[in-house]
């Protein structure tokens, strides 16, 4: 089964070297393309990306390493899913709504021994921003939610809680970066009042 974001194109091939990849890898439990950005194609947005499970901290993966599929631990945006990561997860918790959503069910994937992949040979582009001022506006209009569900996700799947209580006011400081320069100061307590109900 496959999952895609409203805002992403897939390749004409993308679909068949997904799914292609999943038959023939029983180890694997999700497979997600190399995805570029749809107004920018030579600039890649993500293929893949990590979380440390000790602060929360998310990074994209810029570049494939080469040109065989490799290891990661999120799939964004698309996500292929064999039937054994489907049964073995139970699928998307719907307490994630729209955020973390694809983190927690790869995490649990990985739980059960079923290893999520980047596929580079399988491309996809997403129509995000890419202009930075841009990218900011956008990240400020998912505020709460972003707030919300890292400390809902972090409290189910964090491995060091107290380093992560250290890391967020780094990221509380810059949520409020982002509110101040993207001109929408009302965001900055939108993320304070997700962080308040990812406790609850």
């Amino acid at each position: 089964v496959v999952f895609v974001d409203e805002d992403v194109i897939l390749d004409r091939h993308c679909l068949y070297e997904l799914c292609q990849f999943l038959q023939s890898n029983p180890d694997a439990g999700v497979a997600t393309p190399c995805i570029t950005y749809a107004a920018a194609p030579e600039r890649i947005w993500a293929a893949g990306t990590n979380i440390d499970l000790r602060s929360g901290r998310v990074s994209f993966v810029a570049e494939p390493p080469g040109p065989e599929p490799f290891r990661v631990m999120v799939a964004p945006s698309v996500i292929a899913a064999s039937r054994a990561a489907l049964d073995a997860t139970a699928g998307f918790d719907p307490d994630f709504f729209a955020v973390y959503e694809d983190t927690d069910f790869c995490v649990r994937s990985e739980a059960a021994g079923l290893h999520t992949y980047c596929v580079p040979i399988a491309r996809a582009a997403h129509d995000t921003p890419v202009e930075p001022a841009e990218q900011r506006r956008h990240l400020a209009s998912r505020s709460y939610w972003v707030g919300r569900n890292r400390v809902l996700f972090m409290r189910r799947h964090g491995t060091q809680p107290a380093r992560f209580a250290l890391m967020w006011p780094v990221y509380a400081f810059y949520y409020g970066y982002v509110a101040l320069v993207a001109r929408k100061p009302l965001s900055f307590l939108q993320f304070l009042r997700g962080s308040a109900a990812g406790l609850m």
